[in-house]
């Protein structure tokens, strides 16, 4: 948006003034996240455990659109193991990263 403005296909401070709304809004909704944790649950969802003891939770893969080629990318990559059976658990977080912990 601020790039139209930039390049001169689109009036300066208009443009300017979008980009601040937008930016207010934003640290509008952040604090009220933030502060309320029922409305944080809402804007930012919730954690959910895609892989327990080892076992996939199916139900849980299907709902966040997760394949199993998905999954075993995330495993090696913020995991360092390529066997599901390693791992303790595997959850979807609220920002969409998956965190891996192994077991011991």
């Amino acid at each position: 948006m601020l790039a139209r403005a930039v390049n001169g296909s689109a009036s300066f401070f208009p443009t300017l003034g979008g980009a601040f709304i937008i930016v207010g809004l934003h640290r509008f909704l952040a604090r009220l996240a933030f502060t309320y944790e029922r409305f944080g649950r809402l804007v930012k969802g919730e954690a959910e455990v895609l892989v327990r003891e080892g076992k996939t939770i199916s139900k849980t893969m299907k709902t966040n659109k997760i394949s199993q080629a998905d999954l075993m990318e995330e495993t090696r990559l913020n995991g360092g193991v390529d066997d599901l059976q390693l791992v303790r658990t595997a959850t979807i977080e609220r920002n969409g990263e998956i965190s891996v912990v192994l077991e011991k």
